[in-house]
C-alpha cells in the first residue's frame, strides 16, 4: 500500500526490484483501495503494510482470512525515539498477533520492538529503510536527470524541507489535528497507551507550532541575510504549499516548490540544507 505517492513510489518500486530478483511479483496500490474484499481477489502472498496501527490491524484481519501472510515496515518510527513506552503509544496493541514480521530500520528499534512486544521477538526483523537506502550512493544515478534540472534551474542555494502535516495540513484544519488526538487517545482510554498516546498528542501539537514560529523566523533570516542566493522551501506531500507562498511572497528570493519527488532536491549540493521537523 502507498499512503502518498510522491513521498513513497520510488522507494516502493525499489523494494519491488528487490523481490522480483527473488521470482515475486509486486502489486503497488494506493492505500485506500487496499480494502477487506480486495485481498480475496489476489492469489495468497504478502500484505506488506508501512504502518502498525489500528487500520492495520483490520486489514491484516482481513488479509490473513484471505490466506495472506502479514509483514509491516516501521516507516513511522524513522521518526520516533526508539523506547518501548513510545513503540507501544504509536502501535495497535493487538498488531503483533496478526503479523508474521515487522521490519525495523536499526538495532535500537529493534530492542525497543523487543521490550514493547516481548512475546514478538522473533518477528522482530532489522532490514533498514527503502526511503532511506535512495539517498545512498549507489542509487545516485536514479535521479540523475532531475539532480540536472534542479542545479539548472537553482544553481547552489539554500534547501529548507518542512514537515507541518497537522497544523498546516492541506486536506484538514488545526481544529481537526486536536479532535483526532482525543479521538485515538480514547480507544485505549483508561490504560497506559491511552495516556502515553495523549500525551505525545498533545506534546507534538505543541512543537509543532513552535516549530513553525521558528521556521518562519528562519526563512526571514536567511532571506535577510543571503538576498542573493536562492531559497528552496519544499513542504511535506500533506502540507498545504498555498499557505507557504501567501506567507513567503514578499521575500523574492525564497521559492516554493512540491514538483516531483522529493529526493532529487535533497540529492542536489545546496549551500546549507534545513530539515524542520514538527
Amino acid at each position: 500500500p502507498i499512503e502518498i505517492k510522491t513521498r513513497e513510489f520510488i522507494a516502493r518500486l525499489l523494494t519491488a526490484c528487490e523481490v522480483a530478483e527473488h521470482g515475486i511479483t509486486s502489486v503497488l496500490a494506493p492505500a485506500l483501495a487496499m480494502a477487506p474484499r480486495t485481498f480475496g481477489k489476489l492469489p495468497a502472498g504478502i500484505l506488506l503494510n508501512k504502518t502498525l496501527n489500528l487500520i492495520d490491524t483490520r486489514k491484516a484481519v482481513s488479509a490473513r482470512r484471505a490466506g495472506h501472510l502479514i509483514a509491516s515496515v516501521d516507516e513511522e518510527g524513522l521518526g520516533w525515539l526508539a523506547e518501548p513506552d513510545i513503540i507501544v503509544a504509536g502501535n495497535d496493541p493487538d498488531i503483533m498477533k496478526v503479523t508474521d514480521a515487522v521490519f525495523v530500520p536499526g538495532a535500537r528499534h529493534a530492542e525497543a520492538y523487543k521490550q514493547a512486544f516481548p512475546d514478538s521477538c522473533a518477528k522482530i526483523v532489522v532490514t533498514g529503510n527503502a526511503r532511506v537506502d535512495l539517498y545512498k550512493g549507489a542509487l545516485k544515478e536514479t535521479y540523475s536527470d532531475e539532480i540536472q534540472t534542479l542545479k539548472g534551474r537553482y544553481g547552489r542555494g539554500i534547501l529548507v524541507c518542512t514537515n507541518f502535516g497537522g497544523i498546516n495540513s492541506s486536506h484538514s484544519s488545526y481544529s481537526q489535528l486536536c479532535a483526532n488526538t482525543f479521538r485515538l487517545a480514547n480507544q485505549y482510554r483508561g490504560t497506559k497507551q491511552g495516556l502515553t498516546r495523549l500525551g505525545i498528542g498533545k506534546d507534538a501539537v505543541k512543537a509543532e507550532c513552535l516549530s513553525l514560529m521558528n521556521c518562519h523566523e528562519l526563512l526571514r533570516s536567511l532571506s535577510h541575510r543571503f538576498p542573493d542566493v536562492p531559497i528552496i522551501l519544499r513542504p511535506h506531500p500533506g502540507e498545504s504549499s498555498d499557505y507557504w507562498k501567501a506567507e513567503l511572497r514578499p521575500m523574492r528570493n525564497i521559492v516554493v516548490t512540491t514538483e516531483g519527488v522529493g529526493q532529487p532536491c535533497v540529492r542536489v549540493r545546496a549551500l546549507f540544507t534545513f530539515f524542520i521537523k514538527k
